[in-house]
């Protein structure tokens, strides 16, 4: 009985707002109502305070526990972890195009250390460790390719690895 009075002097009280949850102690005669919506103020929780008796509960003592609104709550963190995977997706791209672009112009660079290269094509791994694959117009000596490596390898640390191939000659 006691329930749907609780029920009643909120409805009546307070209006549109959602029950959480109610405890209601009556030996102590306690009720403890933890309600959502819009902020009830001090002067409504005072009003139902003394309005008690009109709902049969004449002699107990109420405490309101107002919280936020859960949806809007879950809704706005929703909205904070978006805001926040497109920031960190902006930054990747970003990055990955700077590298990009850097790349391309260590290949222009070493693409002109000697004119016998014909096109430079560089892969990298996760730790951003190098491999520079260099396409030759013509076949050149062991000694000029190890030259070449030294001063590749010297200018650009972190290329591990320099091979060689000769280009295709289109027919």
């Amino acid at each position: 009985m006691i329930d749907q009075n609780v029920q009643q002097m909120v409805t009546g009280e307070f209006g549109n707002v959602d029950l959480i949850k109610e405890d209601v102690d009556n030996k102590n005669k306690t009720i403890n109502l933890t309600v959502s919506g819009k902020k009830i103020s001090g002067k409504k929780i005072h009003a139902a305070k003394q309005n008690l008796g009109q709902y049969n509960m004449k002699g107990y003592s109420l405490n309101i526990i107002q919280v936020a609104q859960v949806q809007n709550t879950e809704n706005q963190l929703n909205r904070q972890v978006n805001m926040i995977l497109n920031e960190c997706q902006q930054k990747q791209e970003a990055e990955s195009d700077r590298r990009q672009e850097e790349q391309e112009k260590r290949n222009d660079n070493i693409q002109k250390m000697a004119p016998e290269i014909d096109s430079v094509t560089s892969v990298s791994d996760n730790d951003n460790k190098q491999i520079a694959l260099i396409a030759l117009k013509k076949k050149i000596s062991k000694k000029k390719q190890q030259k070449l490596i030294k001063q590749i390898k010297a200018k650009y640390a972190n290329i591990n690895l320099v091979k060689f191939t000769l280009s295709e000659k289109d027919d």
